[in-house]
């Protein structure tokens, strides 16, 4: 059973090339973990988008990005994600995800000239407050 509809990263490929009975092992558990019922693809994909942000794994994050979109996840849904970042990760992680989600089309522009929302998120560094325009989603009630 093929779990993702991409080709591997190249930092999974050397694992099988180099250790193809554990890479097996780790594709299988991997396998049974998706495979679990109670939350669907997408919000499995959007949570381990997440969680290799927070690592600042590059090459993870834009291949679970792009796979989350291949399971329907919209452009806010990848936002909020990554949104979700600052307070329960950190700074560093959530600016790189911004990064690489705007090398992926994710923030685009024309996007961010015409938000449906801006949040100002306020932090002190270093003496100074700071704000930090972030655009993108949905504007809530």
């Amino acid at each position: 059973m093929t779990i993702w509809k991409q080709e591997p990263i190249a930092e999974y490929k050397e694992f099988i090339k180099t250790f193809p009975e554990l890479s097996e092992k780790f594709g299988e558990l991997i396998r049974t973990i998706m495979e679990q019922p109670k939350l669907d693809k997408k919000v499995k994909e959007l949570i381990i988008t997440a969680l290799l942000a927070a690592q600042q794994f590059e090459s993870g994050f834009k291949f679970h990005v792009k796979e989350a979109q291949n399971r329907g996840a919209s452009r806010e849904e990848i936002l909020e994600t990554i949104l979700l970042i600052l307070p329960y990760g950190n700074v560093s992680s959530f600016l790189k995800s911004l990064w690489w989600a705007k090398d992926l089309g994710i923030l685009q522009t024309r996007f961010m000239r015409k938000p449906n929302f801006i949040l100002h998120l306020s932090f002190v560094k270093n003496n100074f407050l700071h704000q930090l325009p972030i655009s993108g989603g949905r504007k809530r009630g």
